[in-house]
């Protein structure tokens, strides 16, 4: 019987990052509280997408892996082009970066802990 997973980890991501991202904010809100604090918030979030997708797409590799990478990133660059027409909010290559370089990182780690985790069967 071949049991498919469901990639819930991912959809309450992505659902996560677009709440974070395009939810208006009120005018003079004064976010972010310390300089370049949205940038490990936005890092944070692509990390965190990076890590549901290797959960949820096994194994993480071939075709499915690129086409998730694609989604990822165009899902940064489409938040961040949408954040531009959002009241409160403003487009921010930098922003688009962190988004990135968090997904990368995000990648990165699930590989390197893929490498040292103990296999028991």
């Amino acid at each position: 019987m071949n049991t498919r997973r469901l990639p819930w980890a991912s959809a309450f991501a992505v659902i996560f990052i677009l709440m974070l991202t395009l939810w208006p904010l009120p005018a003079g809100s004064g976010l972010p509280l310390l300089p370049g604090l949205d940038k490990l918030v936005h890092g944070a979030m692509f990390g965190l997408l990076a890590l549901a997708l290797t959960r949820d797409i096994r194994p993480f590799k071939g075709g499915k892996a690129l086409y998730a990478c694609i989604a990822a990133i165009a899902l940064g660059l489409g938040t961040e082009l949408a954040q531009g027409r959002i009241a409160g909010r403003g487009a921010d290559p930098a922003d688009a970066l962190a988004d990135l370089a968090g997904f990368a990182l995000g990648l990165a780690a699930a590989r390197l802990y893929s490498m040292t985790r103990v296999k028991i069967y």
